[in-house]
C-alpha cells in the first residue's frame, strides 16, 4: 500500500499527516506532536 508523508512544523508543534488508499478513498492519519512530547492520532476518511 503506497503511503503518503506530509510533515508540517510550526512554532507550537509538529504534524505528520499519512494519505493511504483505502476502498477506493483514501483515509487521512494525523498525528499531532505538541510541546510536551505527546503523539495524538486522529483519523478521518
Amino acid at each position: 500500500m503506497k503511503r503518503y508523508l506530509i510533515l508540517h512544523k510550526d512554532r507550537n508543534a509538529t504534524y505528520k499527516y499519512f494519505l493511504s488508499p483505502h476502498n477506493g478513498g483514501y483515509i487521512l492519519t494525523i498525528l499531532y506532536y505538541d510541546k510536551i512530547g505527546t503523539w495524538t492520532k486522529s483519523e478521518e476518511v
